[in-house]
């Protein structure tokens, strides 16, 4: 579900590199390029913040997961190998 916030973002951050590259290709005024790049950091934060928090629940699933097999655990915590 959170991942699924970054879909309306998406749009915006590619329109807003295009919009870029024609603002620079075309020697727009400074204005151009400067409404573009806010408008390209903005998107990308966005996308940003949310795969962040998707992987930081991924990370905590992972946590419980290996505190429920406490066998898995106690042989990571001793320094052996899983495999072994």
């Amino acid at each position: 579900m959170r991942l699924h916030s970054t879909i309306p973002a998406m749009p915006l951050l590619v329109g807003s590199f295009l919009a870029y590259a024609w603002t620079a290709g075309e020697q727009v005024h400074i204005a151009g390029l400067i409404v573009a790049l806010t408008f390209c950091g903005l998107s990308l934060m966005w996308v940003f913040v949310f795969v962040r928090v998707y992987n930081d629940l991924a990370a905590t699933d992972l946590q419980a997961y290996l505190l429920e097999h406490a066998g898995v655990l106690s042989r990571c915590q001793s320094g052996k190998s899983l495999l072994m």
